[in-house]
Order: C-alpha cells, then sequence, then structure tokens
C-alpha cells in the first residue's frame, strides 16, 4: 500500500526523470489536443487547460483555492487510453495540498466544486513537461485525468 501511495504522489507531485519521445509524438500530442478542444462541451484557458464538467455540484458547494488542501479520486492516463494511476481503482482517495502538484491540477482544480467530477486534458507544458515522469509518462505527454472534488481545507 505505501508504494502505491508513493507512486500517485510521485506522479502528482511531479517526479521527473530524462526521457524524450519524439517529434510524431509531439505532433500526435498537439493533434489530440486540437481535435479535443473542438468537443461539445469542453473549454479550455489561456494555458492551454482543457477541462468539461461531467458532474455539478450546488452553486454553494465549497470551492477549493489555490492554498486549499484538497481530498481527490482521479483517474490518469494517456492519450492511447493507458491508465498510469487511479484511486478510484485502489477505491482509496487522497489528499494533498494543490501547490504541490503539477500546473494542471493547480489551475483546474481549484474550477470545481465538492461534488463535482471533471475532466482535465492537461497539455505537457503545465504537466510533466519534456521530461516525463518515466517509466509511465513519457517526456511531452498530454495528461488525461477525471477527478472528483470529494473535500476542501483552507
Amino acid at each position: 500500500m505505501k508504494k502505491i501511495v508513493a507512486g500517485a504522489l510521485g506522479l502528482l507531485f511531479g517526479a521527473t526523470t530524462a526521457a524524450g519521445a519524439g517529434e510524431d509524438y509531439a505532433a500526435t500530442q498537439a493533434a489530440f489536443l486540437a481535435a479535443n478542444a473542438k468537443k461539445a462541451g469542453w473549454g479550455s484557458t489561456s494555458s492551454g487547460l482543457q477541462f468539461h464538467a461531467i458532474k455539478k455540484a450546488a452553486a454553494t458547494a465549497k470551492q477549493a483555492m489555490p492554498e486549499s488542501t484538497v481530498t481527490v479520486n482521479y483517474e490518469g492516463k494517456l492519450t492511447n487510453g493507458k491508465i498510469f494511476d487511479s484511486s478510484f481503482e485502489r477505491k482509496e482517495p487522497i489528499s494533498f495540498p494543490l501547490g504541490a502538484v503539477i500546473q494542471g491540477w493547480q489551475e483546474g482544480v481549484p474550477m470545481m466544486k465538492v461534488g463535482e467530477m471533471w475532466e482535465f486534458a492537461i497539455p505537457s507544458e503545465i504537466g510533466y513537461g519534456p521530461r516525463g515522469a518515466p517509466p509511465d509518462i513519457p517526456g511531452g505527454a498530454v495528461l488525461l485525468f477525471r477527478i472528483e472534488l470529494l473535500d476542501v481545507k483552507p
């Protein structure tokens, strides 16, 4: 169990080692983001973060702030569908300070309210960048997350 949690934290908190993905991979990732941006119900921010609300909460529900500690369930996968981590599968939510995770999460999760579930497509530039998080995440990878916000603490 400690190994699973340590691995999840390493992925979320941006642990990286050197890796290279090549020009074809970069083009595939850019094409994915371009096509995804055209899907109904998806929006994007100025950083390129793409988002889609799957389940909405009441307007009065608590909202995460950039300095919040959040408890979430999540699934992370690559554009080829390979799941690299899932607290849903482990049936074990995870809590962490938002300021300690990748930029895509820091930007996206504060848009959510407790009880909501969103999907995010996180460009490499606000994910793990050109180095990735080997062996599971290659450099330059777009990250796809399904996130359910369970709780927020100041």
